[in-house]
């Protein structure tokens, strides 16, 4: 059975057997089972339930196809190296990574997509010192005004992008504006009930550049709360519980130990290989 699923601009297959997802969910059970009997032993809980973790990602993992685990571990790399940048001082890359994941979740929002917007809008409002937890307010509001204005995956990533490069540059017009007011269009009345204006003057204001980082963070910050209150209010669709149950996969695999090693050992192989192509060659040739 397959299916396919999209995540920000990259279109994952995946691939399962259903007799071995069968079999690996009573692997699975047969592991949890064995969790509650590990710690009733004194002294030896830790070391079990450390081995049946272990245990229950391999069967996971043998559920999936090779290319599938190669997708989502990939994809978790790519997430780790699009945040690597928006690190503060006093903080860890793990810590950042999960604080991405769980956005994502909250807002049902693409993982990819969200590490794309959080680490441009960190390196964007850095200069004007935004706080950590403005900076988390900031891109759930994001994720959240584009679920409430009804954008599609694929148009969410997109503005997504506009916005972040917009707020890089400077300030938001042209191609940007029109991105924010078209796809996400909940933003763009916020921005304006946060200046009092109709969209029409916003507009003009984009026109005239007076759209600067600062307005626009400040704009979107002060109508985070009434986002939500409207996002709670929708209803999760079929994409949007895809994007999460993919969120999920793409984080279990990406910090399997298993999966890493693995990748590693190929990373490295493919790499041998390619340095040692007339070896190949010769190789080849003497078999034919």
């Amino acid at each position: 059975m397959a299916g396919e699923q999209q995540l920000g601009n990259i279109v994952y297959q995946v691939e399962l057997e259903v007799g071995k997802l069968i079999t690996s969910q009573r692997e699975i059970n047969a592991r949890l089972d064995a969790i509650d009997k590990g710690f009733d032993k004194t002294g030896q809980g830790a070391d079990k339930l450390s081995s049946t973790i272990t245990k229950m990602a391999g069967a996971i993992s043998a559920a999936l196809s090779v290319k599938a685990i190669t997708g989502y571990a990939n994809a978790w790399v790519d997430v780790n190296n699009k945040l690597t940048n928006a690190v503060r001082p006093t903080e860890q890359l793990a810590d950042v990574t999960q604080r991405i994941f769980d956005i994502s979740q909250d807002t049902r929002g693409s993982l990819e997509a969200t590490a794309t917007l959080y680490g441009r809008l960190e390196r964007a409002t850095r200069s004007a010192g935004t706080s950590t937890s403005d900076l988390i307010k900031l891109t759930t509001t994001i994720n959240k005004g584009l679920v409430v204005s009804g954008a599609t995956a694929e148009e969410a990533s997109s503005t997504m992008i506009q916005l972040s490069q917009a707020l890089a540059s400077g300030v938001l017009r042209g191609e940007e504006f029109n991105s924010i007011s078209e796809n996400g269009s909940r933003l763009a009345v916020a921005l304006a009930d946060s200046l009092g204006v109709t969209m029409g003057q916003l507009r003009a204001m984009a026109a005239q550049g007076q759209l600067t980082t600062e307005v626009v963070v400040n704009g979107l910050l002060k109508q985070g709360d009434a986002i939500a209150g409207e996002f709670g209010k929708t209803v999760m669709t079929m994409s949007q519980s895809f994007s999460v149950a993919t969120n999920n996969i793409t984080k279990f695999v990406g910090e399997s130990t298993t999966v890493k090693s693995l990748l590693s050992v190929f990373n490295t192989s493919i790499i041998t290989v390619s340095e040692n192509l007339d070896i190949v060659s010769a190789i080849i040739g003497t078999v034919a």
